[in-house]
């Protein structure tokens, strides 16, 4: 299904059903990728998923400390980890972060 946002209302209504959609396993994490150039609006829809998760912290880019951890209550997930992989050159980096 493609969506397509004209505003931020859009883009919250898109990620309160993408949230509603997503499943967790028992012994693991639900990773979710997200491409696009710089001002695609990749961490405007972040904002909204932790908004539609309850989140009431400021979300901001992770760009300069690469990783945010928001803890999470009363949801099926315990945290929402936001990383910005922008600066790092190889995937084996994302290890350091644990």
């Amino acid at each position: 299904m493609k969506y397509i946002s004209h505003s931020i209302e859009d883009t919250q209504k898109i990620a309160n059903d993408f949230v509603s959609k997503l499943y967790t396993k028992d012994s693991g994490a639900t990773v979710v990728g997200l491409s696009g150039d710089l001002g695609a609006g990749k961490t405007a829809f972040t904002k909204c998923i932790a908004k539609s998760l309850g989140v009431e912290d400021t979300v901001t880019s992770p760009t300069f400390v690469i990783e945010k951890i928001y803890e999470l209550q009363n949801q099926k997930f315990t945290h929402l980890i936001h990383i910005d992989a922008y600066r790092l050159d190889k995937s084996d980096e994302l290890l350091n972060l644990g």
